[in-house]
């Protein structure tokens, strides 16, 4: 994608003189790819071409970078539904980022603890149509417009494609609640800790009583959580 260095041409030098730009995002393809049938180790001298990556191309041009500070960016649907948000930073003047196509994802159940400002997780790709992906960095913001493309070859109608979405948004319904009981339980195990920690100067006797319930309610939330 040469799109950045036709559009510097085209400015002269108007560009680079800017705080912030966001070059126009070029249509991607959501093309379906599979291994070939073929030999797949062919040797030094044999020519392969690259395939282009099922990818927006978002490049963006900044001359003071300063890698403390988060690039926001946000892709909203047609409706103006945002479907993907992420943060990544300016490691350059020039800065070439990638959205795969996929929408936001959700968190599964897990021990590990999540960070409060933790982007969303990738999750299953958004169907062909129009997009806008906003940027913003410091006080400034761009957004550019673009349409991905669906692969010609795909032989699911609009109807499949929506019955997809449907069953997508489904799963997100019935794993939502999931998710948030399972949290509630890390939650409850680390109050029963809590406790636990602050009898340390009681007497023995209810000292012993208190940390005797706190390891049948710790048991009977591992039992859950499992």
């Amino acid at each position: 994608d040469i799109t950045p260095l036709r559009e510097i041409a085209k400015s002269g030098d108007d560009i680079l003189k800017k705080p912030f730009h966001l070059f126009p995002v070029q249509d991607p393809y959501n093309a379906e790819w599979k291994p070939t049938t073929e030999g797949r180790f062919m040797g030094q001298s044999h020519f392969t071409g690259a395939n282009k990556q099922r990818a927006a191309f978002i490049n963006l041009w900044i001359p003071e970078p300063d890698n403390k500070e988060k690039i926001k960016m946000r892709v909203m649907n047609a409706r103006g539904d945002t479907v993907r948000n992420w943060t990544t930073k300016a490691d350059t003047n020039f800065i070439r980022k990638y959205w795969r196509l996929t929408r936001n994802g959700m968190h599964t159940p897990s021990y590990r603890e999540r960070k409060e400002d933790a982007d969303p997780p990738s999750g299953p790709r958004v169907p062909p149509g129009a997009y806008t992906i906003e940027v913003v960095y410091k006080d400034d913001s761009a957004r550019s417009d673009f349409v991905i493309q669906g692969d010609w070859r795909d032989p699911r109608s609009a109807t499949d494609i929506a019955a997809r979405e449907q069953s997508i948004a489904e799963y997100y319904r019935r794993a939502k609640p999931v998710v948030e009981a399972f949290d509630l339980l890390k939650e409850m195990k680390k109050t029963v800790s809590r406790v636990n920690s602050m009898v340390v100067n009681v007497e023995d006797s209810l000292q012993d009583s208190i940390k005797a319930m706190g390891k049948i309610m710790m048991d009977s939330i591992g039992t859950m959580m499992e």
